[in-house]
């Protein structure tokens, strides 16, 4: 891994063995290209070249658009890179195939864990063949494989769990165990879903929509793993809507081949990110440390790096040896001094610290999970654990554990007799982000909308199952044609409900929502609560939100986006979640050594410290300038949001008056229904809703 190679050129003996390096492979180049993870990793490979010049570089990647660039991201600047591509026509096939319900009623409306159709793909295993089932969560994987054990006790030695989170004694044994055919049926996260070759397995489900055309290549390529053969995704929809993303898929692979951009999408580089350069200068300050002229040509011949300028670099040196201007008097962040005009580490506790410290991969807290008299079964999130109490019952790698005590984030189970109600058991959450749905995969998503009326159920089997759903769409709004933007406004005893909807991702709808928002209220004053999804998003207010002119306008407007955007989110508060992971990445903050790790609050607490400082006394701070650059490309995904608002000026406004919440409104309007407190059953509340919509003239 980058993590792994950073470590290995710390080692006192790493220059001699560099210098004989003859190659190097780096493999699924798609998933480091556009990461921190890749930044470190060109800025390793320079270094590496620059030790050995000889060295040959081959980079691998079955799933990207821009070939070029990413090879170019690899290769460095200054070198020249050939690309090989496979021809269209021998490129494999993928096929898509919709695990569907027998009947529409047996969807769970607005699904998460799409478990109610357990006994659907229960009938399509085949214990002749080996079946990997992929979830898009840990959470759901962990569910998926209880509820299967409970229906299917006689699989229990054919069965296993595999996800990040797992000790990876566990991992190892499920993987080797599934290479050599002894499991027939993995419940497995992403952690499986990359480079991994399992000549056996011959059928993969996916349950719920993957979200791009490069998660379903990937997941697909996992089964008939040999050249010539067509590969299959088997998809189960946990929700209508998704029927509607499967189609897409199938449609978008049968008419274009899996190379072309129009499916694949580009992985851009990170331009010099601050916080990975302060790491690699604190990298490269081992053992007899580094001459800062020649380090900074080695980051200029990365290409990320390769126009950073000497003030940067400058800069960089300045804060790992002083703490510039804000930390300067504080000794903890002086680390590098200089030793006969080269700079290394301060003291021998600073280089370990920092070593303890290295690489980019940033999450919650993990607190391990540990039998008392016996190994440990892996980790979980410090926020759910600390919820428990000692005696609290909770699933966890495929286990009922008692939660004896937690101590020195070790929490010290045992087994758990067998529960008779499910209500019993805590099923661990992990704190990470939704799967982003690709712009690709939204293009194609609103083109099979508007060809839904036109499909014949007897070509298209989804037509089918959807047919309840377009019906009652149609009665009570529309369906929207690729070029329509479709906004339905009505009024509840909530207040006054306005859907919006885009089919542009979450991530974008969250921003133009608090753009809307923002815009509405400065024409009269309202307060809106904000919802979004793939789809689109619900602002709710207790005024109406005003005439359809308007919010036309307020949605079409492009003078001052960026402002307004600024203005519509809570911007610092942002920028302060976002500068943790910098803050932890440059070395700011420790987390710990081993076995006496620093809790989530102390660390959180450490870097908004450290941001109200900056924000105080030096405001241009490098670091603090890319926390809030992070937020604009990562979190609102910036540049996307603005071509989507180009898209909307050019659109067809299609407004409808509705009396009910439509079939298409429905995820937006019980997600916002699951967080608000009530008596009432969150089924209940859906039947009734439902019934209202089946009912409509």
């Amino acid at each position: 891994t980058p993590e792994s190679l950073e470590l290995l050129m710390t080692e006192p003996r790493w220059p001699e063995q560099g210098k004989n390096l003859r190659a190097i492979i780096v493999d699924e180049w798609h998933e480091l290209l556009g990461t921190k993870r890749g930044s470190m990793l060109e800025l390793s490979l320079a270094r590496i070249r620059h030790l050995c010049p000889q060295v040959k570089t081959w980079v691998v990647s079955a799933t990207i658009g821009n070939l070029s660039e990413a090879a170019k991201a690899a290769m460095g600047p200054n070198k020249t890179a050939v690309v090989i591509a496979p021809k269209s026509e021998s490129v494999k096939p993928v096929r898509i195939r919709t695990i569907l319900p027998v009947t529409s009623s047996a969807f769970q409306y607005l699904g998460r864990s799409g478990i109610r159709m357990i006994d659907r793909v229960i009938e399509s295993i085949h214990l002749d063949e080996s079946t990997l089932i992929f979830t898009n969560t840990r959470s759901q994987a962990e569910q998926w494989f209880r509820t299967l054990l409970e229906k299917k006790p006689e699989w229990e030695n054919l069965l296993a769990l595999h996800h990040g989170s797992l000790s990876l004694t566990e991992r190892e044994r499920v993987e080797s165990s599934v290479k050599v055919g002894d499991l027939k049926i993995v419940v497995a996260t992403s952690s499986l879903d990359l480079g991994v070759d399992f000549p056996s397995v011959k059928r993969v489900i996916q349950i719920g929509s993957v979200k791009s055309f490069v998660r379903a290549i990937q997941r697909a390529g996992r089964a008939f793993h040999s050249p010539g053969q067509t590969t299959t995704l088997d998809l189960l929809p946990t929700q209508m809507i998704e029927i509607f993303e499967a189609e897409a898929l199938r449609e978008g692979f049968k008419n274009t081949t899996v190379v072309d951009e129009s499916l694949v999408e580009a992985r851009h580089p990170i331009s010099q990110p601050k916080d990975v350069l302060v790491q690699f200068i604190l990298n490269s300050a081992f053992n007899d440390g580094f001459e800062p002229e020649e380090l900074y040509k080695i980051i200029q011949s990365a290409y990320s790096f390769a126009d950073v300028s000497e003030d940067t670099f400058t800069w960089a040196l300045d804060f790992v040896t002083s703490g510039g201007y804000s930390l300067s008097a504080y000794s903890q962040f002086r680390k590098l001094i200089w030793k006969e005009e080269r700079l290394v580490f301060s003291d021998r506790r600073a280089s370990l610290q920092h070593k303890i410290n290295m690489g980019t991969i940033v999450s919650g807290t993990g607190v391990q999970v540990k039998f008392a008299r016996g190994a440990s079964l892996g980790t979980v999130d410090e926020g759910f654990i600390t919820r428990l109490k000692p005696g609290s019952v909770f699933y966890f790698s495929g286990k009922n554990l008692k939660l004896i005590q937690l101590r020195d984030m070790t929490a010290f189970v045992r087994l758990a007799a067998p529960v008779k109600k499910r209500g019993d058991v805590n099923l661990p959450v992990w704190t990470g982000t939704s799967l982003p749905m690709s712009s690709q995969l939204s293009q194609h998503l609103r083109r099979q909308l508007a060809h839904q009326n036109n499909l014949s159920p007897e070509l298209y089997p989804e037509a089918q199952a959807l047919e309840p759903f377009i019906a009652a769409q149609n009665r009570i709004s529309k369906v929207p044609d690729a070029h329509e933007i479709l906004i339905e406004l009505s009024q509840s005893n909530d207040g006054y409900h306005l859907f919006v909807f885009a089919f542009e991702g979450r991530l974008v709808h969250e921003g133009i929502g608090h753009l809307l928002a923002y815009r509405l209220s400065q024409l009269k004053r309202n307060t809106f609560a904000i919802s979004a999804n793939d789809y689109g998003f619900e602002l709710m207010s207790t005024e109406a939100p005003g005439s359809n002119q308007e919010i036309q306008a307020a949605l079409q407007d492009s003078e001052n986006l960026e402002t307004d955007i600024e203005k519509s989110l809570n911007y610092p508060e942002l920028a302060k979640s976002a500068f943790r992971e910098i803050a932890r990445v440059s070395g700011m903050i420790f987390q710990g050594f081993p076995g006496n790790k620093k809790t989530t609050r102390h660390l959180q607490m450490s870097s908004s410290l450290l941001f109200d400082v900056f924000q105080k006394h030096e405001p241009k701070h490098p670091l603090l300038l890319q926390a809030y650059d992070d937020v604009r490309q990562n979190q609102l995904q910036i540049d996307r949001l603005i071509k989507t608002m180009k898209r909307l000026q050019s659109s067809t406004w299609l407004f409808q008056q509705t009396p009910h919440i439509s079939p298409l409104a429905w995820p937006l309007y019980i997600d916002r229904m699951r967080s608000s407190l009530t008596n009432e059953k969150l089924e209940d509340r859906i039947a009734r809703l439902q019934k209202k919509w089946e009912l409509a003239p």
